[in-house]
């Protein structure tokens, strides 16, 4: 009897109709070396209709797709010009901050979402809420910049691609990855929307990892850093004595 009731329980969502997703991705390790200048991951999959469903019972549902990058400890600075030079003037510190969050959807988000669903789909809302329910007037001005500049340089995209549905059941999309990626896991997620309200959703890891000398000279820094910082001061030295020598023969 126990048995029959396990196997009703995980064959209930199908029994009520209820929709699932299922999505692959077109890589799941981003190799890092010293010629990384970016890269691309493409998101497909298929809406599976429920027991006694056709594709025709998906058209009313919307799709959102995100990619989370691992999360990090940030300290956001305030700088002011006095006598010419800038200077530190007041600074704060965000923890579990993604390092890199984009969407895709079928349409924006603000049309498809119910905002009391509950779920922090949009870039706003996900980093926002690394603040915490006590955050103060002069925490959200210094979290507007962290938002700011992460957009600025590709770390933080609203929607990145529309995503592509075929036939109501297969979907598409690309998102692309800036240069200075850190490393660390990407979780990629696939919504299924309808009425304003995430009804499933199905979620696939990149691992983004440094490779060659890349990583080795990242985990030197790990291990020893006042010896790599050392090592990094006399390379720098001796770069420039060389070109320094160099033209002083060229005269």
């Amino acid at each position: 009897m126990i048995r029959l009731l396990i196997l009703w329980l995980a064959l209930w969502p199908a029994a009520v109709g209820a929709q699932t997703v299922t999505m692959r991705l077109s890589q799941n390790f981003v190799p890092i070396d010293a010629s990384f200048a970016g890269g691309e991951i493409l998101a497909f999959g298929a809406l599976i209709p429920g027991a006694g469903q056709t594709a025709r019972d998906l058209a009313d549902i919307d799709i959102v797709v995100t990619v989370a990058g691992p999360p990090r400890t940030v300290t956001v600075r305030h700088k002011t010009r006095a006598l010419g030079i800038w200077v530190n003037t007041g600074s704060t510190t965000i923890a579990q901050v993604p390092s890199f969050y984009a969407t895709a959807e079928t349409a924006p988000l603000r049309r498809i979402l119910n905002w009391t669903d509950g779920h922090l789909l949009s870039v706003n809302d996900r980093l926002r809420a690394s603040l915490g329910p006590g955050a103060t007037r002069e925490d959200v001005s210094y979290f507007a910049a962290l938002l700011r500049i992460g957009r600025e340089k590709g770390f933080y995209v609203d929607s990145a691609t529309p995503v592509d549905v075929q036939d109501d059941t297969l979907f598409r999309t690309r998102f692309t990855l800036p240069g200075d990626l850190p490393p660390g896991g990407y979780v990629v997620t696939a919504y299924l929307l309808r009425g304003g309200t995430v009804i499933a959703s199905q979620s696939q890891l990149i691992n983004v990892d440094q490779i060659g000398l890349s990583l080795v000279l990242r985990r030197m820094a790990m291990a020893n850093g006042w010896f790599y910082g050392g090592m990094t001061l006399i390379l720098a030295l001796g770069a420039g004595w060389a070109a320094a020598a160099i033209t002083a023969r060229g005269r």
